[in-house]
Formats: C-alpha cells, sequence, structure tokens
C-alpha cells in the first residue's frame, strides 16, 4: 500500500499534465473527445475483467489497477515529452535568460508516437508475450556430483497460476503446447516450484489430464507455493480450506508428480545418487512460512549432491544460503520478475521487482551454493508480460573434475 498510493498519484498528475500538454496542441474540445474515448476504453476493458470474478474488494482493486495500467501507458510516454520540453523552455527562460520559446509540435508527435508505441507493446504482452514460451537452458558444474549423473537433465517449471487460464478457450492448446514443449526437452527430472492454482484446487481439476501428458523417468516432483494454500480464498472456511489443500495434493499425484512437503527422495542410478529436497512454503510476511529444511534435508549425508525446491527466494536468502548442511543448488519462482522488466541478457537486465527481491530471475551464487529463481510459466493479477517471457528452465548438470 505504501508503494500503491505514491504510483496513483503519480499517474493522476501525469494525466492531468498530459491533458493540459495535449489541449495546448489541439484545442480543448478535441483533448476532451480523446480523454472520454480513452476513460470508456479503459473502464470497459476492466468489466470485462471483472466478468465471471468474485465481487470482492481483491477483484475490484485488480479492475482498477488495470485502469490504471492503461490509463498510464497513453499518458506517460507524452508527460514524460512535454515535461522534458517544458524543463528546457524554463532552463532557457530563467537560466540563459532567453526568450521563453513556444511548445514545439514536433516533440509532441514524437510523445504521440511512444504513447502509441506504450500502447502497442501492453496490447501484445496481453494477447501474445504473456503464453510466448522461453526455454532458458543452464548449466550447473559440480565436483561432487557423481560420475553417473553427468548430463543429467532437470526441467523446471513454477507459478503456473492455472486460475489464470480457461480450459474451454485456446489456452488448453497454448497449456498443452507448453507440455509438448517440455516432452521435447527429454527430461530425466521434472521439479515444480509450487503456485499451480491462484486460489483453490477447482482451478487446477480440470488441467490435471494435461499435466499428466509430461514425462521424465526418474520422476515429477513439486513443493507447495503461496496461493496453493487457498490463503486468499478469504471467504473460505478453515475445513474448506483444508480440503483444498488435500485435493491439489490429489491431482499432483493424479498428474503424477510427488509432492515433497519437508522431505526429500533419492534419485540412484546404479550406487550413485543425488536428492531432491522440498520444503513447503518459507516466505516473509505476510507469506507463510510452513518449511522445515532440517525435516526437509533429514537423512541426506552432507557429501551428497542436493536439490532443494523452495518456492520463495527468500528461504534461500535468509536460512539455506547459510545452513550447515550442504545444498548444492536451490530451486525457486514466486517471483514472476513482476511480469514486468527488460532482458537483453543475463547481465543487463531489470525489473522493479528486484528493490524488493534481491534474487528475482536467473542463477545466483551465494556461499558456493547455487539459487535459481524461474521467472513462471503463468501469470498472475496481471494478465501480460512485458518484456519478461514465461520461462521453462533446463538445467544441465556436469561433473566437474
Amino acid at each position: 500500500m505504501k508503494i500503491i498510493i505514491p504510483v496513483l498519484l503519480l499517474c493522476c498528475i501525469a494525466g492531468i499534465y498530459t491533458f493540459h500538454y495535449i489541449k495546448s496542441h489541439i484545442g480543448l474540445r478535441l483533448s476532451r473527445f480523446i480523454y472520454i474515448a480513452a476513460s470508456i476504453t479503459t473502464i470497459v476493458y476492466a468489466l470485462i475483467y471483472l466478468w465471471g470474478e468474485n465481487y470482492d474488494a481483491f477483484a475490484i482493486f485488480k479492475a482498477v489497477a488495470m485502469v490504471v495500467i492503461f490509463y498510464s501507458s497513453i499518458t506517460l510516454p507524452i508527460a514524460i515529452t512535454g515535461a522534458a520540453e517544458d524543463i528546457y523552455r524554463l532552463y532557457k527562460r530563467h537560466i540563459l535568460h532567453r526568450p521563453i520559446p513556444s511548445r514545439k509540435r514536433g516533440i509532441f508527435v514524437i510523445g504521440i508516437v511512444l504513447s502509441a508505441i506504450g500502447c502497442s507493446i501492453l496490447l501484445l504482452s496481453i494477447l501474445h508475450t504473456k503464453t510466448h514460451w522461453k526455454v532458458h537452458h543452464v548449466d550447473i558444474y559440480s565436483s561432487r556430483l557423481p560420475v553417473s549423473m553427468d548430463s543429467m537433465r532437470v526441467v523446471q517449471i513454477s507459478d503456473l497460476h492455472l486460475g489464470s487460464f480457461d480450459i474451454h478457450s485456446r489456452d488448453s492448446i497454448r497449456i498443452s503446447k507448453a507440455m509438448d514443449i517440455i516432452n521435447s526437452l527429454y527430461p530425466d527430472i521434472i521439479l515444480f516450484t509450487g503456485d499451480i492454482v491462484n486460489g483453490n484446487s477447482s482451478e487446477m481439476k480440470p488441467w490435471v489430464e494435461i499435466l499428466s501428458k509430461t514425462y521424465a523417468p526418474y520422476g515429477k516432483y513439486a513443493v507447495m507455493g503461496n496461493h496453493d494454500y487457498a490463503t486468499y480464498e478469504h471467504y473460505f472456511s478453515s475445513l474448506e480450506k483444508e480440503n483444498s489443500i488435500k485435493n491439489i495434493k490429489e491431482y499432483y499425484h493424479s498428474a503424477g508428480y510427488k509432492i515433497l512437503d519437508n522431505e526429500n527422495v533419492a534419485i540412484g542410478i546404479g550406487n550413485d545418487s543425488i536428492y531432491i529436497a522440498g520444503v513447503e512454503n518459507w516466505g516473509r510476511g505476510p507469506f507463510p512460512a510452513l518449511g522445515d529444511i532440517d525435516a526437509a534435508l533429514d537423512g541426506i549425508d552432507n557429501d551428497k549432491f542436493t536439490i532443494l525446491l523452495s518456492h520463495d527466494p527468500s528461504h534461500y536468502e535468509d536460512i539455506v544460503s547459510s545452513h550447515p548442511q550442504m545444498v548444492d543448488i536451490t530451486l525457486s519462482g514466486h517471483t514472476h520478475a513482476m511480469q514486468f522488466g527488460i532482458e537483453i541478457n543475463d547481465r543487463w537486465r531489470w525489473s522493479p521487482v528486484k528493490y524488493v527481491y534481491k534474487y528475482w530471475a536467473g542463477l545466483y551464487e551465494e556461499n558456493g551454493r547455487m539459487l535459481y529463481v524461474n521467472r513462471g510459466l503463468g501469470y498472475h493479477f496481471f494478465p501480460a508480460r512485458v518484456g519478461i517471457r514465461p520461462e521453462i528452465t533446463l538445467f544441465t548438470l556436469h561433473r566437474k573434475e
């Protein structure tokens, strides 16, 4: 809330400024028409977005957020362009003591073009990018990896948020395609790091058959994310929440996944083995902190190569990276990379989520232990991905002598 209020205030100021800036170029009547048309369009979209939702405070907040996002994509580029020009005009008048120049039509056109580009990117992100799957190939090197496990292929997916998809639409084809991509990678192991739903188990049930199509000879494993506990179903009773959690675990089982609730499993080839451990969601408030790392690692010798599934990367930062028992790589999700940012390569990337989470996307290392944060396969709240494509991660494990 501390961030939301200043953002809304900034958007309102930008909108008012943009109106007066446009009015100075095209007149009051046409400016009013443009603003009324834009307002009607965003309100209609918000109503469509609310269609079929429970009309609770969160649903209304999402609709308002969508209005602000569309409104900002139109007004902010023009406001920034106009403000830059006006600052230059004031500089000439008050610093250089020259006559203040009139506003240039060419600068105004640049602002309109940037606004059109911003709207186009937003529409493309809603209609296409949010399901434009991308495979990230990551090589993991470790001297702790058994020779027999060299070149083992491990696929990670995370944050599918099936409540954001409609199985009776083309979404079923899109999700099926994602499962086909996973199979085309010929994984030895498939790992899912939480948030299979938005709210409750009913969102997962129709998708079990499609989820079951993926295959990995050494198994499929999953952990629970913060959304998987029906945490955000505020009208659910305690019993309904318990039943939802139970159903999700049953649906995972039907899809061929084993849930790792603070436990581990050995993956063996001959006399060699590595371990897959998993914890229940562990996050900083307000997210539930149910994970028990000691229970998850119980029985694993400290010299064994271990992969830990933990939905929230905060767990790695606060506990796993300095835990007495060695965890070679922790796999997380949760952040979605905010579904908004710029990615040129692993070194040149940015998202506002970096100011909330130290580890928000990609591979990190601390104290000789690695963390990989998956950008998420689905989307939530904001039905788009701007600059951040949904991710399937393929890890290839290598024995380092």
